[in-house]
């Protein structure tokens, strides 16, 4: 194994980031596997050491939540360049979708070493003016002011942060007229949300699209269509296990190509 860039955030999980750095330096160490550090943030930074890492060869440790592990996974898109993931966020649903666990933090170095590696889908999605890759979920809707307002909600850890946040938004929210096609096949639906995803689960465990595959090749779609506030609050603790695709009010889709158009404008 050839030297290894690990690029880690201090402020994840409330500051267990920054308390696992030396774990992680101590354990490649350990391993006998070289590595420079670069200490880093969920901004644009990530995606940058990733680049530049990839650009040279190395394979990217990445150390925090999901924010930092998408943004150094989208800098490798294309680069055929490792990366293995220690969690160390409040969420950490990419990790556990590789089957990565917080209890057992460097898994991912010992599947460095040994060369046990992974191919993975990466998702592109393109707006007016902007593009990006994903390798989670991602969405419109409720879900995306949900997870913009957790990200505010700093003092909270886990699954708690997002469920917070899912009740602060419930109160205000408006759902909307949404247009989604998925491979051509189009649907027009009063929605909450449209989730997107490579992955089984966000937001700290909810399995929104329990069948969705990291290799598949497919996207699998969650639409929840528009419903009274009482009616969500009672449905949404489904979510965590994944029974909520049996409802009435869900639609799951799946395919290689969706589009969504909304009547007014989300954050995704």
């Amino acid at each position: 194994m050839g030297p290894v860039v690990l690029v880690a955030n201090p402020t994840a999980g409330g500051g267990r980031g920054r308390r696992m750095i030396p774990r992680a330096e101590a354990a490649l160490d350990a391993l006998g596997v070289e590595h420079s550090l670069v200490m880093t943030d969920d901004g644009a930074h990530p995606l940058r050491a990733a680049r530049e890492a990839a650009a040279v060869g190395r394979a990217v440790v990445a150390l925090g939540g999901d924010g930092l592990v998408g943004s150094c996974a989208e800098g490798l898109v294309g680069t055929g360049t490792v990366l293995a993931v220690v969690p160390a966020g409040n969420g950490n649903d990419f990790a556990r979708s590789l089957g990565l666990h917080p209890k057992r933090p460097f898994l991912a170095l010992e599947c460095l070493r040994e060369a046990r590696v992974r191919a993975v889908d990466a998702v592109r999605a393109e707006g007016p003016g902007w593009k990006r890759h994903y390798v989670c979920v991602g969405g419109a809707g409720f879900d995306s002011e949900v997870n913009a307002y957790a990200n505010t909600l700093t003092r909270l850890r886990g699954a708690t942060r997002y469920v917070v946040a899912v009740f602060r938004t419930l109160a205000r929210f408006r759902p909307a007229e949404f247009t989604v096609r998925v491979d051509g096949d189009e649907q027009r639906v009063p929605a909450m949300m449209v989730a997107v995803a490579n992955a089984p689960q966000y937001g700290g465990g909810m399995r929104v699209c329990p069948e969705a595959s990291l290799d598949d090749g497919l996207l699998d779609v969650c639409v929840v269509r528009a419903m009274p506030r009482r009616t969500f609050m009672a449905l949404f603790p489904r979510v965590f296990t994944g029974r909520h695709v049996t409802l009435p009010v869900v639609i799951m889709l799946r395919g290689q190509k969706v589009e969504i158009e909304a009547e007014r404008p989300f954050d995704v």
